[in-house]
């Protein structure tokens, strides 16, 4: 189960994305802002994104990332989205990461690692206004 911080970093991506244009059309989990959607995102290679976005001929993928979530399988993630996005014809592919800005430099590591930075955007937000999760 995704974590309140997490679920809160997917609602600023998807908030980021219809900025851009994008059109949110799947998003993975429970969204204070996306609560009509009811596709899930589709499995590209081995990893179910967070969030799909489309705008004509474009089309982003977002992935939400807590600090504690950031390793082998974020480095698996965005290697399996930066492979969609070479075998993607006529379609442009975006990725954003969302992530605290205390992983932000880790992320942008694993990004350059994956040879993925024509591709992908990594957004920081202020640790300071992720909500804490409580049992």
């Amino acid at each position: 189960m995704a974590t309140k911080a997490h679920q809160f970093i997917a609602d600023l991506l998807a908030q980021r994305m219809r900025l851009d244009g994008y059109e949110v059309v799947s998003f993975e989990g429970y969204s204070e802002t996306e609560s009509g959607l009811k596709n899930l995102p589709p499995t590209i290679i081995r990893h179910r994104p967070d969030l799909i976005g489309l705008k004509k001929g474009c089309l982003v993928i977002g992935e939400a990332k807590t600090s504690g979530d950031i390793g082998g399988r974020t480095h698996e993630q965005i290697e399996d989205y930066i492979f969609c996005s070479k075998n993607t014809t006529n379609t442009k592919l975006t990725i954003y990461v969302g992530v605290p800005l205390s992983a932000e430099e880790k992320v942008k590591g694993i990004v350059r690692e994956a040879e993925g930075n024509n591709c992908v955007t990594v957004l920081g937000v202020p640790d300071r206004l992720l909500p804490e999760d409580y049992d």
